[in-house]
């Protein structure tokens, strides 16, 4: 499986968006302890599911201790706040955010 390498508290993830998950979920996180760790996001999300569903298996591998109720209400949160009007338009007059806009829009 391809993906690219993230960096997520001091230690290296894949990050792949894949089709192959389970019907009623939407990412999956490795364990901390397996050699080659990989976050895997369905492909067909987008938007604020994208977002929440990135945030959700992020912390997990930022900190696998944590529980999964608070897991899941913050990255929802996060989500949530991340996606107003006010965010949106701040992150996307970024100048490096509108070059990629860019550059995927000319593909």
């Amino acid at each position: 499986m391809s993906g690219r390498i993230i960096d997520m508290a001091w230690k290296k993830w894949r990050l792949i968006f894949t089709k192959d998950l389970p019907r009623d979920c939407d990412g999956l996180c490795d364990s901390h302890s397996q050699k080659r760790k990989s976050i895997k996001i369905k492909t067909d999300l987008t938007g604020q599911a994208l977002l929440e569903t990135f945030l959700h298996e992020t912390h997990h591998a930022g900190n696998d201790s944590i529980c999964e109720d608070y897991v899941e209400r913050i990255a929802r949160d996060q989500a949530a706040s991340f996606c107003h009007k006010d965010c949106l338009s701040r992150f996307l007059s970024c100048p490096r955010i509108v070059e990629l806009i860019n550059e995927i829009l000319e593909k």
